[in-house]
């Protein structure tokens, strides 16, 4: 296998073949923040494929890959960072296209794909401690309180507030299982002002204490 340097970033460019290949690949990652406990990635399947017959969106893609490819083969001052850039645009078009055609129904992949549910998951989601309210949410969400309580019914079949609790004890779980992190610290962050009142509804919700769920874990 031939291994090429680059002049203006530290990528390499590796080849099995003498001259123009049939396929090219381009291979990359993205990193997300406590991706473990992220539920919408979790939300998400394995694999996802985006082909030709994807409508619009696919010349598009088609058209971002293009870009990258030529960013990286150029080997011009920046072109690594520009084709981060475009990895993430590409991601972005692919997740929506996959969203759209799989018209999910429930769940929370269903509240992303809602407007005004979206926006209060949002919120639940980036300030799960916050002590949020009906009202608070059908502002954050531009509706009314009866009109977000309907779409939560229809989509997860509970009203918003019980939904945010539920969301909290199964943020805190995927937390205990994944991080080190106190059984406090985690109560905290996820609303409850006492590890006991957390133990508790903790224990309601699985069947099982925290504490335990983490040495359960840990075996």
């Amino acid at each position: 296998m031939r291994v090429d340097k680059r002049s203006h970033d530290e990528l390499l460019v590796k080849s099995n073949i003498v001259g123009e290949p049939d396929a090219k690949l381009i291979c990359g990652r993205l990193l997300f923040e406590h991706a473990h406990h992220n539920f919408v990635l979790a939300a998400l399947p394995e694999v996802i494929v985006f082909g030709r017959g994807q409508g619009s969106d696919a010349a598009r893609v088609t058209g971002i890959v293009s870009m990258m490819q030529s960013e990286l083969e150029e080997d011009r001052l920046g072109a690594a960072p520009i084709a981060a850039a475009l990895g993430s645009s590409l991601i972005i078009f692919v997740l929506r296209t996959h969203l759209e055609r799989e018209h999910a129904t429930t769940g929370i992949l269903s509240l992303l794909m809602r407007r005004h549910t979206s926006r209060a998951l949002a919120g639940m989601l980036a300030k799960p401690a916050h002590p949020w309210t009906l009202e608070e949410l059908a502002r954050r969400a531009n509706t009314s309180r009866a009109t977000l309580v309907r779409q939560f019914q229809t989509v997860v079949k509970m009203a918003p507030v019980a939904f945010l609790a539920e969301l909290r004890l199964t943020l805190a779980r995927s937390r205990i299982r994944a991080t080190h992190m106190p059984l406090a610290v985690i109560a905290g962050e996820v609303g409850y002002q006492s590890e006991t009142a957390f133990s508790r509804a903790y224990q309601r919700q699985f069947g099982i204490a925290p504490g335990s769920e983490r040495k359960h874990t840990r075996l």
